[in-house]
């Protein structure tokens, strides 16, 4: 574990807020259907996330783009996107280049919403909302 994984979730850890600090209807909804529905209270794996997500995101006909912890997210940042893409990105945090390239692409123009939740970011591009970023809770 490098010390730059450690600042990145101190920092997590100090900016993550719950449901009650969402003011967008969407996220507010995803964080109570999907992101805080667990069945075991102590930890859930990215992977049961993702099912719950996929569940989720049925109802709007997403593209759901998995990207784990090997392949790179610097490709990414210079993609071009769908109007129905979704990234489910896995361990945006585990490395100091991974980390720039998440934020380098929650930073593009075309980027309107993104959730971090440590483990897991999950990015929207092009939907019909003001740019967002939200940090949750998700521990």
């Amino acid at each position: 574990m490098s010390l730059s994984y450690i600042y990145s979730y101190l920092y997590y850890i100090s900016e993550a807020r719950n449901q009650y600090f969402v003011h967008s209807p969407f996220v507010y909804s995803m964080m109570t259907q999907c992101i805080n529905k667990r069945y075991f209270l102590f930890y859930d794996t990215p992977k049961k996330l993702l099912a719950r997500f996929t569940a989720f995101m049925e109802q709007e006909h997403a593209n759901i783009d998995v990207i784990g912890k090997e392949k790179d997210l610097g490709t990414y940042c210079s993609a071009v996107f769908n109007a129905g893409d979704v990234l489910f990105i896995m361990s945006p945090h585990c490395g100091k280049n991974r980390e720039k390239a998440f934020n380098a692409l929650c930073e593009r123009k075309d980027i309107t919403l993104s959730i971090d939740l440590f483990h897991v970011g999950i990015v929207f591009p092009h939907r019909d909302m003001v740019k967002e970023h939200f940090i949750l809770k998700y521990l």
